[in-house]
């Protein structure tokens, strides 16, 4: 083998070493690349999960956050609630306090009414029953009977009651529609009577209709004169037709809210416009005559049946 031989398969030889190394660089170069493929891949993976669980924890935060606000606004409002509960638990404790001490000082003014004629109670009670029991006919029982409960029981009918109230109390009865209903046998305490069929007797009493300034003037009179008015207030039975409770209060308590209530009447009916004119109707209530009492310091009179 000549020198160029030799020197051609030594080049031949070179060439094949560099294109196998050229390959190999090739190769690695490659391999080189897909990792680096794999690792920008696996970054932006990590990335995107990082991502998601960032923003998974953002919406945690959010949603705990809401949940957090929605307890507290629903703690503020139960608070507000127990606040407002305990407030009104209070008002009312301190309205009852307010209304006991009222009660307590008005009990001071109450006096025990002594009925002059108690047996006279059960004067209308045992009416049906001595009528039922008498030698009339049977019709005539019935119709006397009939006549004697729709009398009693009446509503607009009260002169049978207002009869026993002056019965039991030894006054004078007025049986006609004007002036006092009755009077004593002195004649220094006059009697407007108010029989009530209410179960309640807080609110039982009447009405002083078609009250007057002039009707007020008479009742103020009454102590320029030396005398005493009573209103009486008597709380009927109406199984046993007779009295369960009887109070009897100073007239003149009344006054000075009487006059209040027709000088405001006799006001709205100048401006109205309408012909028919507002009525007076002053309402008496057994509470409210109690609380005038306490107002003026006026003892009142109480009867009720054991």
């Amino acid at each position: 083998m000549t020198s160029i031989d030799n020197s051609i398969m030594l080049t031949n030889k070179q060439a094949k070493a560099d294109a196998a190394a050229a390959k190999k660089a090739e190769r690695e170069t490659e391999k080189q690349r897909k990792a680096e493929a794999a690792a920008i891949k696996k970054t932006e993976k990590d990335a995107e999960k990082q991502a998601k669980a960032e923003a998974a924890a953002i919406k945690k935060t959010e949603k705990d956050a809401e949940k957090q606000a929605k307890a507290e606004v629903a703690a503020a409002k139960k608070a507000e609630k127990d606040a407002e509960k305990q407030a009104k638990a209070e008002a009312a404790a301190a309205k009852k306090a307010e209304k006991d001490a009222e009660e307590a000082k008005i009990a001071e003014f109450a006096q025990p009414l002594i009925l002059t004629h108690p047996n006279s109670l059960t004067k209308y009670s045992f009416l049906i029953t001595a009528v039922n029991a008498s030698n009339m006919s049977s019709d005539t029982t019935t119709s006397v009977a009939n006549l004697i409960k729709t009398s009693l029981d009446s509503k607009q009918c009260n002169e049978p009651w207002e009869g026993l109230l002056s019965d039991l109390l030894d006054v004078t009865n007025n049986p006609n529609k004007h002036g006092f209903d009755g009077t004593s046998v002195d004649g220094k305490e006059v009697y407007e009577y108010k029989p009530t069929k209410s179960k309640n007797i807080a609110s039982a009493g009447g009405t002083i209709n078609d009250d007057t300034i002039d009707k007020i003037e008479k009742c103020e009179q009454l102590i320029t004169d030396g005398k005493q008015g009573w209103l009486v207030i008597g709380i009927v039975n109406t199984e046993a037709y007779t009295f369960d409770a009887i109070y009897k209060f100073p007239l003149e308590i009344y006054n000075e809210a009487r006059r209040a209530y027709v000088l405001a009447i006799i006001e709205k009916n100048k401006s109205t416009t309408n012909t028919k004119q507002t009525r007076s109707t002053y309402a008496i209530t057994v509470s409210n005559s109690k609380k005038l009492c306490l107002k003026y310091q006026k003892q009142f009179y109480v009867w009720t049946r054991e």
